[in-house]
């Protein structure tokens, strides 16, 4: 949420949607609506969580334009999930411009610095 609160700091109003429990058709719609995209995934037996590795399927399937990404998250012992979205984005040649991943509960400094990101995505989209 640290991440929206930056993007809200810059004038932009965030639409924040759980990929496990939203509607694909929601989550799609949404992403073609969206100039950027924050995307935030915890880290599942060294993959992403496994509903944020569905909404990457459905994002290969449809292409989207134009748009721009950031990925943040989160990992207990061994990471990667973060690494795997950013990877799988970048094969379906949709820019990432910024990444963040925290081991274990995010602290102070980790929040601030998604809350940059949140503000550095508003302004790499020309909207801040």
């Amino acid at each position: 949420m640290a991440a929206a609160e930056g993007m809200r700091d810059s004038g932009l109003e965030p639409m924040v949607l759980d990929s496990a429990t939203a509607d694909p058709d929601d989550l799609l719609a949404e992403t073609l609506e969206a100039a950027a995209v924050m995307m935030a995934t915890t880290t599942h037996n060294g993959r992403p969580f496994p509903s944020v590795t569905f909404y990457l399927d459905l994002l290969e399937e449809v292409k989207p334009k134009r748009k721009i990404f950031s990925v943040i998250g989160c990992h207990g012992w061994s990471g990667g999930g973060v690494r795997a979205v950013k990877k799988r984005l970048e094969e379906m040649k949709l820019p990432v411009l910024f990444s963040l991943e925290v081991k274990g509960s995010p602290t102070e400094k980790d929040l601030k610095k998604a809350k940059e990101i949140g503000k550095m995505l508003v302004k790499g989209r020309g909207m801040g």
